[in-house]
């Protein structure tokens, strides 16, 4: 009978009813939550996490078991049986979306609870935790929240154990600087029965910015408002509309359609109505047979006060606090403009290495130092920074203006942290990395050691001073902890230290008790380089101290320049004497310096290109018609007969040479970029050149009267008598007796070649390893023919690598490389020719994201380039201490000091692009340094109605500048 309403069985209900609830139903919670720990009675171990209820069921969460916390025998069909046979009660149930992830129940009992699955009645104990309905709200949030910060939300109730349950009911609050667009899930919260049963401000203001149209879904079908019990009843269009008494028609704007429910709800009421269990807040209204309750409930009182509430809310333009938050906006964003100027004068005057403070700190006073002079020379074309240095400039302690010495001294400490964050992340990034000490003496007797780092990036390769410690020490045992703890201060491990380069101290390179000594215990693998700059000066330390001749030269060479320095009118005889270079440069002499050996080679340059007008100017000098006093004369007389000699001009020639190569080498050894066995290669062809000079004896000679004619054409042993020696019972035995040529080429000029080189070769000797460990990846870019010896070595040093660095690489880095130089070979007539061949390799890496092709590769050539073979950068950080810490900055404090010395070292992270909103600096410094500053003011309150509100606050842009949303728009613009 096809007209015949079809009836079902018992059974056949109970399970159509199960698919219908495993389908679309949940089950909201609005009183309790449940919190269930499962554990076995027996020894009382944990059989399940705990089972954090939220509020939606569906039957792809079921069948999804990934997405339960814990699923136990039969415990989800337990929980749906409860349902069904009315053991668990519902409050409501309704349609929610399937993101949310969760099981939710509503527990009205301890004994309702134990009857979820009656099979785990007897083996489980099943303990409730019963929480207030705020907990319940907080879940019920989430579904307004964004998906990001419902995520977010969501991630924070992962961590609930068995046997405490954290409160979240703070997860997923939002604040109201974060209040937009954004803040909330549109899809959802337009369904007025998502809307939480507990609405905060933030919430409130969210609605009223959006209206009542909004959320009325008076575009949705009405098909699901169709009441079971009567199909025939349904909302309707006109019941959005009301018929006023004169005939007029309006529209009802505080009603709200649920698409999900099929009723109807209240805006104003669900908002700021006391009486929660209106049908119009609570449920919904769904009585179209009884639609009048629409026009009662619209006249009710309850209405009318909450229709009040939402007008005052919706007016916030003339609202208190309204006007109040923006007042402190106005005032927040004043203060930001001030930090803007003076963190722009701090970036310009740290980077310089300039000081800050004068004689005093008195706005429109001289000599109050660049800091307050900058700011005045800004106030002159900024009527902003002039009206705040008038109003605020000279007030004093306790009246906040942002520009004393306390404050100064916090933003330089904030941004030096901002740089050394950045720095260390780098570092982290990069994981290997080396280490560079050195140490000297300040002005005020401090010894200060410089920790410098040298890391990889993806496109360079950097050396950075992070630190700048005083020492009471110079044993190899206390700089290590030092450094030590240094590196835990840091959060770097040791362990991934593949390099150290010292100078040759025995403090630092002993092998038993030095620094590099201390430093391998801890990690084998940071191979010591000794500073190949520093072994190169004692090269030349050990040649000029070889013989007497060369002892003399140089002697000769101070001696001419104490002459011509001593005394102003000579000096400026000499310099309106010699004539200037090809680049407009006057070549004068140098006064000689044991560490700084470019000064060597610019007073030989000096002296062979003015050798003429040397001899005249001293000529001059003595002259009888000379008004110079006798003393000048005098001293001048060994002078002028010194460099007429052949020897001096022989010596100038061949040291000139031997310098200027050895100035060149030097000055590349001590580029950042330079790697170690590029290094070694230097060493090693600046030995074979001077090697070579063995042969050029007579091509010096020859040169000498190029120098000047007035140069003595014999040696002065030649103008001598020789002296020939007795001896007793002389049986007319020959004696070689040497003179002249043969004598100097003899005793000094063989002497002089094989002292460097001899010295030269023993210092190569000690970066030998570094080609038995890393040939093979200086030949990357080159094919090499097979079964050679060239072949064999670099196929050697492969197999060392492998074997040594056997934590880092494994053995398809072979493989690899036969691989790299075939795409090397197609992918090189893209890239020019330069020197520094590797590091174009190392950025091709990064440019083209090879890592995954080649990842031993990879890790070996950024080792190989971590690798210092120089402390040049400590000695660079010494030269800015000596301009930062003079005689007029000894005082400083250490920890100003060490802000200097990172920030005017570090300068182009300070002002460049690399670290994010640099140009503007360190605004999220202020905000975390702001207790700090607090702690240190006073709380003022001023009666005073043109001081600002936050100023009566006593803490300025302090306390707000914790709310911003992004603390880096504090120097965002040019404001």
């Amino acid at each position: 009978m096809s007209g015949c309403k079809k009836y079902l069985s018992g059974a056949q209900k109970r399970k159509k009813k199960k698919e219908d609830l495993l389908m679309t139903s949940a089950v909201k919670c609005n009183k309790i939550t449940g919190f269930f720990s499962l554990t076995n009675e027996s020894d009382d171990k944990l059989v399940s996490n705990v089972i954090e209820i939220d509020h939606s069921i569906s039957k792809e969460n079921i069948n999804n078991e990934t997405n339960i916390n814990c699923i136990v025998d039969g415990t989800v069909d337990g929980i749906v049986d409860g349902i069904l046979d009315d053991t668990i009660d519902i409050n409501n149930h309704y349609n929610i979306p399937e993101e949310v992830n969760a099981i939710s129940i509503a527990c009205m009992s301890y004994d309702n609870a134990k009857n979820v699955s009656s099979n785990l009645k007897d083996k489980i104990n099943l303990h409730v935790d019963l929480k207030e309905t705020v907990q319940t709200d907080h879940l019920n949030n989430t579904h307004c929240l964004s998906p990001a910060k419902q995520n977010q939300s969501n991630n924070g109730l992962e961590n609930t154990n068995s046997t405490s349950v954290k409160d979240t009911t703070n997860i997923g609050t939002i604040h109201h600087a974060d209040i937009d667009d954004n803040s909330f899930d549109e899809l959802t919260v337009k369904d007025p029965y998502f809307w939480p049963s507990k609405i905060n401000d933030d919430f409130v203001d969210y609605c009223i910015k959006k209206g009542p149209s909004f959320f009325q879904n008076k575009q949705k079908s009405y098909t699901q408002s169709a009441r079971i019990s009567d199909h025939k009843r349904h909302l309707t269009p006109a019941m959005f509309e009301r018929t006023l008494p004169n005939g007029q028609i309006c529209d009802r704007l505080w009603l709200l359609y649920s698409p999900s429910q099929g009723s109807v709800f209240c805006f104003m009421c669900k908002l700021f109505s006391k009486n929660r269990e209106n049908s119009f807040v609570k449920n919904g209204f769904d009585q179209w047979k009884k639609f009048e309750k629409i026009s009662y409930h619209e006249n009710s009182m309850y209405h009318r006060e909450a229709n009040t509430t939402w007008l005052l809310r919706e007016n916030s333009l003339n609202s208190v606090n309204q006007q109040i938050c923006k007042q402190i906006s106005t005032e927040t964003q004043y203060w930001i403009d001030v930090l803007k100027r003076v963190v722009a004068v701090i970036k310009y005057l740290s980077s310089r290495g300039l000081p800050f403070r004068g004689d005093n700190e008195v706005f429109g006073v001289k000599n109050n130092g660049n800091y307050l002079g900058i700011l005045e020379l800004i106030s002159e074309f900024d009527p902003f920074l002039k009206t705040h240095i008038e109003l605020h400039g000279n007030k004093g302690r306790g009246h906040p203006s942002y520009l004393s010495t306390t404050i100064l001294n916090e933003l330089i400490t904030l941004i030096k942290r901002r740089v050394i964050n950045y720095i260390e992340n780098e570092i982290r990034e990069s994981k290997y990395f080396s280490l560079i000490l050195d140490s000297t003496p300040d002005l005020s007797k401090v010894d200060q050691m410089a920790i410098v780092l040298r890391y990889c990036t993806s496109h360079n390769v950097q050396e950075r001073l992070l630190e700048l410690k005083p020492i009471d020490s110079h044993k190899g045992e206390s700089i290590f902890k030092l450094l030590e703890d240094f590196l835990k201060n840091s959060k770097l491990d040791i362990l991934n230290c593949r390099g150290q380069s010292y100078d040759n101290a025995p403090n630092m390179s002993g092998t038993y008790e030095g620094l590099q000594a201390y430093v391998k215990k801890k990690c084998d693998l940071a191979i010591y380089v000794p500073c190949t700059a520093h072994s190169l000066n004692l090269v030349g330390v050990h040649s000029v101290n070889c013989c007497l001749e060369a002892v003399n030269f140089f002697g000769f060479l101070q001696s001419l320049y104490n002459f011509f320095s001593s005394a102003t009118h000579r000096w400026n005889i000499l310099t309106t004497s010699i004539e200037k270079s090809d680049s407009n440069r006057l070549l004068v002499l140098k006064s000689l310096s044991d560490t700084r050996w470019s000064c060597h080679t610019e007073s030989c340059k000096a002296l062979i290109n003015n050798y003429t007008k040397i001899i005249e100017v001293l000529e001059t000098i003595i002259s009888p018609n000379s008004k110079e006093n006798e003393d000048t004369k005098r001293n001048a007389r060994p002078l002028l007969k010194k460099i007429l000699k052949k020897e001096t001009g022989y010596m100038a020639l061949l040291w000139n040479d031997i310098l200027e190569r050895s100035n060149k080498t030097s000055i590349q050894l001590q580029t950042i970029n330079c790697d170690p066995l590029k290094a070694l290669n230097l060493l090693i062809s600046l030995k074979h050149y001077v090697s070579n000079l063995r042969k050029c004896s007579t091509l010096y000679e020859n040169k000498i009267n190029q120098l000047s004619p007035k140069i003595k054409e014999k040696y002065s042993d030649e103008q001598e008598r020789i002296k020939k020696k007795k001896f007793p019972n002389d049986s007319g035995c020959n004696q070689v007796s040497l003179s002249g040529h043969d004598k100097f080429r003899v005793e000094t000029y063989y002497v002089i070649i094989d002292s460097f080189c001899s010295q030269l070769e023993k210092r190569i000797e000690a970066y030998s390893f570094l080609k038995n460990n890393f040939l093979f990846i200086t030949k990357l870019h080159v094919v090499l023919p097979q079964d050679t010896d060239e072949e064999e070595e670099v196929n050697k040093s492969l197999e060392n690598f492998i074997l040594l660095y056997k934590k880092d690489v494994d053995n398809t880095i072979q493989n690899e490389i036969i691989q790299f130089k075939k795409y090397w070979s197609i992918s090189k007539p893209s890239y020019d020719d330069t020197q520094d061949y590797l590091l174009d390799i190392w950025k091709h890496f990064n440019e083209k994201n090879l890592l995954l092709s080649f990842p031993n590769l990879y890790t070996a050539i950024k080792i190989y380039l971590t690798i210092p073979i120089a402390n040049c950068s400590a000695e660079r950080a010494f030269s800015k201490l000596a301009r930062i810490k003079n005689k007029y900055r000894t005082s400083s404090s250490q920890e100003n000091l060490n802000s200097f010395m990172v920030l005017c070292s570090e300068s182009d992270v300070l002002e460049g692009d690399s670290m994010p909103n640099t140009s503007s600096s360190v605004p999220y410094l202020l905000s975390s340094s702001m207790n700090s500053i607090r702690s240190r003011r006073q709380s003022t309150c001023s009666n005073n109605s043109s001081t600002g509100i936050l100023q009566q606050l006593g803490s300025g842009v302090v306390k707000q500048l914790s709310t911003l949303q992004n603390p880096y728009q504090l120097f965002s613009g040019n404001k």
